[in-house]
Formats: C-alpha cells, structure tokens, sequence
C-alpha cells in the first residue's frame, strides 16, 4: 500500500449508489483535495456532464470541510447521479468517504 501511495497510483477504491470514489497519496497540503471526472459514456451531453459534476462537487465540499481526509480523491460518478435527489446523493458520498 505505501509503494503505490508514493507513486500516485490509487491505492483505496470505494463503489457507492452513484459511481466510484477512489483514493490517492495523501497531499502535502493539510486539506483533502477532490475532483470528479465525467466521461461522454455517462452522459453524451455536456450539459447533462457539467450538471452531474456541479452536483458532485457541491456534495463533497460540505463533506470534506467537515471530515477531515488527507488524501486526494477522485469521484467517477455515474448516470444515475443526475436524477438522483442531492439529499441521497450527499448521504452516499458520506458513506463512501467515511468507510
């Protein structure tokens, strides 16, 4: 686990309701980092990716102001992430980041 933190590679991957959270080396920084990649496979649209990622991020930043994760995290949500309600949406990632 310490070789693949060094390198960069991911080494936790959590599956929740809405896609894949996955773990990387922790930062340098004393704040987690997160960002969320959307493919065209999830959504061909770009507005349909650009309002899967908004929702996302404004879920996380709560979550992550409030638990404090010294890693770098990446969210790879899927389709169902822009139906789905920001209530259950926020309480996935909150299991998914707190596992």
């Amino acid at each position: 686990m310490d070789t693949a933190a060094m390198q960069g590679r991911s080494f936790m991957q959590k599956r929740f309701r809405f896609g894949t959270v996955k773990f990387f080396k922790k930062n340098t920084t004393s704040k987690a980092r997160a960002g969320v990649v959307v493919s065209k496979k999830t959504n061909p649209l770009s507005v349909g990716r650009n309002r899967i990622r908004r929702r996302i991020y404004h879920a996380i930043r709560g979550l992550l102001t409030e638990h404090e994760i010294p890693h770098n995290i990446v969210v790879y949500p899927t389709s169902e992430a822009l139906t789905a309600k920001f209530s259950e949406l926020k309480e996935a990632l909150l299991g998914a980041l707190s596992r």
